[in-house]
């Protein structure tokens, strides 16, 4: 049986787990689907982020017009 060390972080004891050398050089294979959903999550997180940079414009632009009108 292969014993398991830990170090501590904080609070946490957080097990020594570490890949072989030849593990990191492996060139893994994901497929075409796993290749289509990295593309479509991708795509969709800069999508977000552009909506949600458009919404943060509005927003600020929307808060300058409606206090304008307000009098403020």
């Amino acid at each position: 049986m292969v014993e398991i060390t830990y170090h501590k972080e904080g609070d946490y004891f957080i097990p020594d787990f570490y890949l072989e050398k030849e593990d990191y050089e492996k060139d893994y294979n994901i497929g075409k689907y796993g290749h289509l959903k990295f593309i479509c999550t991708k795509k969709s997180t800069i999508l977000i982020l552009i909506d949600f940079c458009i919404y943060l414009f509005y927003k600020s632009s929307n808060r300058n017009v409606v206090g304008a009108c307000n009098g403020n």
